[in-house]
């Protein structure tokens, strides 16, 4: 008979699968009935009852979502069931304040995009900021100017565009050769860009619609280095996701460029891309926790500490850190002063101590250090 408190008990070996493969560790296993971190092993029994709670409290629409096992019952460092207690209420998910959404899927990239040069003299107000790609932003405040495309916005007729530079553009679309790369016309040449099948459910193929300038953008994946932008009146592309939030925008533009919500973003991931790119889902970024904006008491100085940070390069989260990604212990982190003086506004809204400080920062170099290592080693 299977009953509520019978307990699955979540188990990873830290050292290679043959190197474990011992009687000892599997009584261990089978005797468990509360946590245990050994230098070699790692075991988190749980009760089914937790599991199905768990699953149903992320789930939407009556529809059982399941939750994140692997990320929380194996890979979590024992810091993360320390937070946990502590918290009393003081975490949410991001998706319960803010409203999380795909970037712009246009369809048709080499059309919509135009150079920033502008060679096609499109006028002015058919062109919006866009940033394309996480690699044109190297700090956390988006500049316009140093970003490498518009995107062409036409929401008009085009009897209402006569004689602009933008209805001849659009003419040339209608006309060019496009080659399809993925779908049902994969490998073919489609003559005009209205014919290919991505744009096609528009009344107007090249009317992406109006869409409300997003005040955060994250990207969708990340390899070492974690950044969440605090927005400067751009659009975004689909590899990025847009964040809505109408209360203040620094405070929440602080907390998720915290290192506490990097550490929850790696333990909330199922997915890996090439190189160990940690590639997050719409739904992943919803349901990572963050320290609730209300518990951050008013500080006068929490947008100076943004402002010491937002304009200079964000590093690899190593270099963030101060540690050498090689290193053997990562529990001697020290980290960049605007770095540590952001961080130091969450941590001490969720009351943590100096070790457990610490044991966090370890906590993160270690999860995304194996990340790397694991995809060096797939590859290698």
């Amino acid at each position: 008979m299977v009953r509520s408190d019978d307990l699955i008990r979540f188990a990873a070996f830290k050292l290679p699968f043959e190197n474990s493969l011992y009687t000892e560790n599997f009584l261990t296993i089978e005797e468990s009935t509360s946590r245990k971190d050994f230098d070699d092993l790692r075991i988190n029994p749980v009760t089914r009852e937790k599991l199905s709670q768990e699953g149903w409290e992320n789930s939407k629409e009556n529809k059982y979502q399941g939750s994140k096992w692997g990320g929380i019952y194996i890979k979590a460092p024992n810091v993360y069931f320390t937070i946990m207690e502590k918290e009393k209420g003081k975490l949410v998910k991001l998706g319960d304040i803010a409203s999380i959404k795909f970037g712009i899927k246009t369809g048709a990239d080499e059309f919509f995009y135009v150079p920033k040069s502008n060679p096609y003299g499109i006028e002015k107000e058919f062109l919006k900021p866009v940033i394309k790609s996480p690699r044109e932003c190297k700090s956390i405040l988006i500049n316009p100017k140093e970003l490498g495309f518009w995107l062409f916005v036409c929401p008009f007729e085009k009897h209402e565009i006569k004689g602009t530079n933008a209805l001849t553009y659009i003419e040339m679309g209608e006309s060019a050769k496009k080659y399809i790369k993925q779908g049902k016309d994969k490998g073919k040449y489609i003559i005009g860009i209205q014919n290919v099948s991505s744009v096609q459910g528009r009344k107007n193929w090249y009317d992406l619609g109006i869409r409300d300038i997003p005040g955060l953008i994250i990207p969708s994946s990340f390899g070492d280095i974690f950044k969440v932008y605090l927005n400067n009146g751009v659009l975004a592309n689909k590899r990025l996701y847009e964040i809505h939030y109408k209360e203040d925008l620094i405070r929440l533009a602080l907390i998720l460029n915290s290192s506490l919500f990097f550490f929850f973003m790696e333990l909330n991931s199922s997915t890996s891309l090439g190189e160990g790119l940690l590639d997050k889902t719409v739904f992943e970024v919803e349901s990572t926790l963050i320290i609730n904006p209300k518990c951050i008491s008013h500080h006068t100085d929490l947008q100076s500490r943004i402002d010491a940070i937002k304009h200079r390069e964000i590093r690899s989260i190593f270099q963030e850190l101060g540690v050498d990604p090689e290193s053997d212990s990562f529990m001697q982190a020290n980290p960049l002063p605007d770095r540590k003086a952001l961080d130091e506004v969450v941590f001490q809204a969720l009351g943590l101590t100096k070790q457990e400080i610490k044991t966090l920062y370890a906590g993160l170099l270690e999860l995304t250090s194996n990340r790397l290592r694991k995809a060096k080693t797939f590859s290698s």
